[in-house]
């Protein structure tokens, strides 16, 4: 089957289901917690390896620091900050905008606060082991001289160095880890704040719409690489593709508003002008994920899709679009 089959064939039957996963709260919780824990899960493993390229070669001087990282990665709690916001997500319902702040706010406090503690806990674990090597060096240093000496010498000057490296460390976590909420988990509360008002669901359908069929138009063989330093495979044809083919879907639907009573009464233009900036902020979302997999050298989020990549690499554009579309049409269309 080719690639823009593929492609159609999984837009027919993953759309239904997201837009039940929106609509019905039973289905809510176990796609949401399954969508932010495989999401987070990705991007932390990406950030990994983003930290193992940085300090490769410190690492294999310094097995401590090492030590840190494979610690700071196995925490089981590192999820947690994700999944608290989520539950406030189903559990309160408060004002539109006052709710989507408040839900980024508490998702950054907790990262935040719990990204402190972990950094205070297993620097303090380490370092007083590495304590505990010190004093046997200097215990044996009494006795022998050479290699010893310069092994408690090195140690007791990496130590002094190992904090400010494990703080620089868990800064670029919490940085990542903003950015993935941003940029990847916090718009799909989007969709969630709108859905029980009125033309909410219509919106959620034209999004869902408008960035699948981006990713249907970018399939568009080309000639001429678009960012090849960042994703070899587009093409500036791929891109207009993109674009076009989410105007286009986006009008169409415009033009169902004649018959189906469901569909708001707005200006075809409004339809064109949110397919085009929801289009094109779906290729954006693309280029960010394929940028930061770039300087993390990984082809792939993850594998939770066989064949696809990752929840991320499906989620990319829905991300991105999603913001555009329900502040379009809030704040400009007046609509919900």
């Amino acid at each position: 089957m080719v690639a823009w089959a593929k492609r159609v064939l999984t837009g027919v039957i993953v759309l239904p289901v997201l837009y039940l996963a929106f609509k019905t709260k039973l289905v809510q919780i176990p796609f949401f917690t399954i969508m932010y824990y495989q999401c987070q899960k990705e991007y932390l493993n990406i950030l990994k390896n983003m930290l193992r390229i940085l300090f490769a070669k410190k690492m294999e001087t310094h097995k401590i620091l090492e030590q840190y990282v494979d610690s700071v990665f196995k925490s089981k709690l590192q999820h947690l900050p994700s999944f608290i916001g989520m539950v406030i997500l189903f559990i309160y319902d408060f004002d539109r905008i006052q709710f989507l702040l408040m839900i980024l706010f508490l998702n950054i406090f907790f990262i935040v606060i719990f990204r402190i503690l972990q950094y205070l806990k297993i620097t303090n674990k380490i370092l007083k082991e590495e304590e505990k090597l010190v004093q046997k060096l200097e215990k044996d240093q009494k006795q022998q001289t050479g290699k010893i000496k310069n092994d408690l010498m090195e140690g007791i000057e990496y130590e002094q160095n190992f904090q400010h490296q494990a703080f620089l460390i868990q800064f670029f976590i919490v940085s990542g880890e903003l950015l993935c909420n941003v940029f990847f988990i916090f718009p799909f509360s989007y969709p969630l704040v709108f859905l029980n008002i009125e033309n909410g669901p219509f919106f959620i359908i034209l999004w869902l719409a408008i960035a699948f069929q981006s990713d249907n138009g970018a399939l568009i063989v080309g000639k001429n690489k678009f960012c090849e330093l960042i994703s070899p495979s587009k093409t500036i044809e791929g891109v207009f593709g993109a674009v076009f083919v989410s105007t286009l879907s986006s009008l169409l639907i415009g033009l169902l508003q004649y018959q189906f009573y469901f569909i708001p009464q707005i200006p075809l233009i409004q339809f064109v002008i949110i397919g085009f900036f929801g289009g094109f902020f779906a290729v954006l979302g693309d280029f960010v994920e394929s940028f930061i997999k770039r300087v993390a050298q990984v082809k792939d989020s993850g594998n939770f899709f066989p064949g696809h990549g990752g929840m991320m690499d499906r989620l990319d554009s829905l991300g991105f679009c999603a913001p555009f579309v329900f502040l379009y049409a809030h704040f400009v269309l007046h609509e919900i």
